[in-house]
């Protein structure tokens, strides 16, 4: 491969890496409302929500919550007392609220 090409293929590459990079990494964050609900449908207030192992934000009184989404932060858990802990898995954030259902814990 001559000189130029080899130029040329260099260049195409770091160019190639620097749009993946900033795919991956400048995606950013973007907030994901959640409504938590029992199995009747009614709002679960004070339900922690977890990324990990650390805790990022509660529900209000009518059970909802907004937490920052980003591509390393896709799961999530809830847990609220008296209740089964549940995990989700948000692969893209949706437009509207996400509703997750956790169940008495009997």
């Amino acid at each position: 491969m001559k000189r130029k090409q080899q130029l040329r293929l260099l260049l195409a590459l770091s160019v190639a890496g620097l749009i993946g990079s900033v795919w991956v990494l400048g995606a950013g964050s973007r907030a994901v409302a959640m409504n938590v609900v029992d199995e009747e449908g009614q709002p679960v207030a004070g339900a922690l929500i977890y990324a990990g192992d650390n805790e990022l934000a509660a529900t209000d009184a009518s059970g909802t919550v907004e937490v920052e989404w980003s591509r390393r932060t896709s799961s999530y858990t809830v847990e609220a007392p008296g209740y089964t802990g549940r995990t989700i898995e948000i692969v893209e954030p949706p437009e509207d609220a996400v509703t997750v259902r956790i169940e008495t814990r009997r």
